[in-house]
């Protein structure tokens, strides 16, 4: 009996794959490019011989910007697929352009940010023409979030957007008391920015006024106060 079913399986066209769905958690993923993706690696195969992790491995692949691809198969001869998207958490302003882009730093688009995320312009000359997918390196964005979430619980001033260098690898914050932080983001923002309470005093952030203070040098802070 056990030998007939197999028998059956792997030779009867009852289990032929013959249809692959789609389910998407964001308008910014191409659902006939994946469909057709899955249908050239599964179309025509036996569904229990189908392997969904190669599957997986090949719209990861075809969508860098996935946060999770699942697939399962619906007996006897459906592929289902469901593709999830990193988050929005930035965007940039440049000129009169808006470009969302996701916690990999990859643009996105046909989608919108449903919180509040972080806002950023170039502070260097950048060809966005040559900005295909990835806008900004993912460690440099983590690092941008993570110093900006810091200052804030640190300090307890809103910062307004944030000037990222790509090149000297430095952010600028501005912050809502009207002046900017520059910080080295290959280095430990924890330790630049603890500066600021080190020479809390001295700086009297809550009544002064600066151009700019610079906490990128280990040990030391400049300063131009604002005339």
């Amino acid at each position: 009996m056990i030998g007939s079913i197999i028998g059956f399986s792997q030779f009867s066209g009852f289990f032929d794959v013959t249809k692959v769905s789609i389910e998407r958690s964001s308008l910014d993923v191409p659902i006939r490019e994946i469909e057709m993706t899955v249908r050239q690696l599964a179309l025509g195969k036996n569904i229990l011989t189908v392997n969904t992790a190669d599957l997986i491995d090949a719209v990861k692949k075809m969508r860098p910007d996935a946060s999770r691809v699942e697939i399962k198969k619906k007996y006897p001869h459906e592929i289902r697929v469901k593709i999830f998207k990193f988050p929005i958490v930035a965007e940039f302003r440049e000129n009169t352009e808006t470009i969302f882009v996701n916690e990999n730093g990859f643009r996105v688009l046909g989608d919108t940010p449903d919180r509040d995320i972080l806002t950023l312009s170039f502070g260097e000359k950048i060809d966005l023409t040559n900005l295909i997918d990835q806008i900004i390196d993912s460690k440099h964005l983590a690092k941008i979030r993570d110093a900006v979430f810091y200052f804030e619980s640190l300090t307890g001033f809103k910062i307004l957007n944030v000037k990222y260098f790509p090149i000297s690898r430095e952010a600028h914050f501005k912050i809502e008391k009207n002046y900017n932080i520059w910080i080295d983001i290959t280095g430990d923002y924890r330790q630049q920015l603890d500066k600021l309470v080190d020479a809390g005093d001295a700086l009297d952030l809550e009544n002064r006024k600066y151009e700019y203070i610079d906490l990128r040098v280990r040990g030391k802070i400049f300063y131009k106060p604002k005339s």
